[in-house]
């Protein structure tokens, strides 16, 4: 994540390249899984670097995965 993006608090998601070529506006994205937790990645993103207290409400699967 760039400096940035972290000033900014704008935290992004990684894709997997599945095939690779061309990516241009209006092309589709598959999501493949969506966990059953409401955890965000902006809301991961707050409680690791700003706000500590959050990670409370981070279910325990995603802080363990979190490290």
């Amino acid at each position: 994540m760039s400096r940035s993006s972290c000033g900014r608090r704008k935290p992004g998601a990684y894709l997997r390249v599945i095939e690779p070529g061309d990516v241009r506006p209006g092309d589709s994205v598959e999501v493949a899984h969506r966990p059953d937790h409401r955890a965000t990645v902006a809301l991961a993103f707050r409680a690791l670097t700003l706000e500590p207290a959050l990670l409370q409400s981070i279910p325990r699967s995603v802080r363990e995965a979190l490290g």
